[in-house]
């Protein structure tokens, strides 16, 4: 894998119990169902009828922080037996021109090949998404470049992607516009409501 990349295994995710407000609960469900591997491979054959370009699932995870958007991706990875691969920002990023672009596309690369290769589809995991998802500059500065070419590639990997790419931000509204479209399956995770309170209270 690269450096940028952390395995963990499925097996060694702990089970727990995630409260969540009745219309969220009513998609995390849903999801979890799409995520088992017989169901995933029938959508994907949907995906690719249909629409043809990304045959796999994106996923934005969106809300305050506490209210559970990590610990839920890794209870999906759980839940459908996949492991969870975690993308690390900072070993991305590299201070030599066109480096950062390089790692950015051998993260999808190694993913791609892991797809084709693995008995189960992997998850890809971008915690804080925020942090390598942002709005494309207009300035001519080499960090302007370098973070433009960034989300080019980003927005042509989404476009064909044929996986399973969970993203969690506490900030949707700092994604570029043209990301949008990219991530169909968005989930608004609020704060508890009063009978979620009461449930958790009682756990």
């Amino acid at each position: 894998l690269p450096s940028s990349l952390t395995k963990i295994a499925a097996s060694s995710i702990k089970a727990k119990e995630l409260f969540y407000n009745s219309a969220v609960a009513t998609e995390v469900n849903a999801l979890k169902k799409i995520l088992q591997p017989q169901a995933f491979k029938k959508f994907r054959h949907l995906q690719e009828k249909q629409i043809g370009g990304q045959s796999g699932i994106v996923i934005l995870l969106h809300g305050g922080p506490g209210t559970g958007k990590t610990e839920l991706a890794r209870q999906l990875a759980r839940n459908s037996g996949r492991d969870l691969l975690f993308f690390n920002v900072a070993e991305q990023r590299d201070k030599f021109y066109g480096e950062s672009e390089k790692r950015i596309k051998e993260v999808f690369e190694c993913y791609s090949r892991l797809v084709k290769t693995a008995k189960r589809e992997p998850i890809l995991f971008f915690n804080e998404a925020d942090s390598i998802i942002q709005r494309r500059h207009n300035g001519n500065s080499n960090t302007s470049n370098t973070e433009n070419a960034i989300q080019t590639i980003l927005l042509n990997e989404l476009e064909t992607f044929a996986g399973i790419l969970i993203c969690t931000t506490n900030r949707p509204d700092s994604f570029d516009e043209a990301f949008n479209r990219r991530f169909p399956n968005q989930i608004a995770i609020l704060p508890p409501d009063s009978s979620t309170r009461s449930l958790l209270l009682q756990h």
